[in-house]
């Protein structure tokens, strides 16, 4: 039952670091693929990102809250909802940005999101093997900030 529950609890950011390295390597060979566009269209690039948006964001947070809630490590927070935050405004500002920079906010984001989700897993892994300094103490609850 542990393992189910320890492969559940890390899902979102399982799911998380697909999604954003998808998109990370989509992003990065798009100069390459620009040749094939006029096949492939240039709606296709836009709606690739909208769905990827439409996964990675929830993930993120799906991912952020419980995750700061057991290991207590704000730069998890930062990363996890500053790379939605940038990713997404990437996307939905997509036609008053232009490309270029619509592609910046996209990888800026989807770095922001990868590693905010491995860091996220990283430590709740460690959280779960209790090697994390406030295991070692006690236990703090939701109301304690003493991180």
């Amino acid at each position: 039952m542990a393992r189910t529950y320890s492969f559940s609890r890390t899902l979102a950011d399982r799911l998380g670091l697909g999604a954003s390295m998808l998109c990370l390597v989509h992003c990065l060979a798009l100069p390459f693929v620009l040749t094939g566009a006029a096949a492939w269209g240039a709606h296709g690039h836009e709606a690739f990102h909208i769905a990827v948006a439409a996964v990675s964001i929830p993930l993120a947070l799906a991912a952020a809250w419980p995750g700061y809630r057991e290991h207590r490590d704000r730069g998890v927070l930062a990363m996890l909802l500053g790379g939605a935050l940038v990713f997404g405004l990437g996307v939905v500002l997509h036609d008053t940005l232009g490309e270029l920079a619509a592609l910046a906010m996209s990888v800026a984001g989807s770095v922001l999101l990868f590693s905010g989700h491995l860091r996220n897993y990283r430590r709740r892994s460690m959280c779960a093997n209790h090697a994390l300094p406030h295991h070692t103490a006690h236990h703090h609850g939701p109301s304690d900030s003493a991180h």
